[in-house]
């Protein structure tokens, strides 16, 4: 995916490494275990309803890391991967190679990445207030 996606992620998802999950779990995006094998945390997940109303779900299970590089590495593997029809479609498709950041935003929305009606427009507004398409530049030498 675009690396102004990715960076505006993490810093929404971890608010900027200070969150609960950043501080104690190293987790710089708030994916829950989803067939993770590895260490975990337990922590209360906010989710947005269909209907625009929030719930707290209790008790979740979220990935836990040993570094926030870790963290990184496996965003970038379950987004490339992530199925939930034993593999047959890769459930974040349409964002993986996208080359337009706006798009890619919508995209994660719209395959349900995030609970959060908002989440495109977050992202969107994240990454043109930092201007963070400057990372998406390819130059000849890459």
């Amino acid at each position: 995916m675009l690396p102004s996606v990715v960076i505006a992620q993490a810093a929404i998802e971890s608010a900027v490494g200070t969150s609960e999950l950043a501080q104690n779990a190293n987790a710089l995006f708030g994916i829950k275990l989803n067939g993770w094998t590895g260490r975990s945390y337990v922590k209360d997940a906010t989710e947005q309803n269909p209907d625009g109303t929030y719930r707290i779900d209790r008790n979740e299970l979220w990935r836990a890391y040993d570094s926030w590089e870790q963290s990184i590495l496996d965003h970038n593997e379950y987004i490339a991967t992530r199925s939930t029809d034993g593999g047959r479609t890769l459930r974040y498709r349409p964002a993986i190679g996208c080359r337009e950041y706006a798009l890619t935003c919508q995209y994660l929305q719209k395959c349900g990445y995030a609970t959060s009606q908002s989440y495109a427009e977050t992202l969107i507004n994240y990454i043109e207030k930092y201007n963070l398409r400057r990372y998406d530049e390819i130059t000849e030498e890459d």
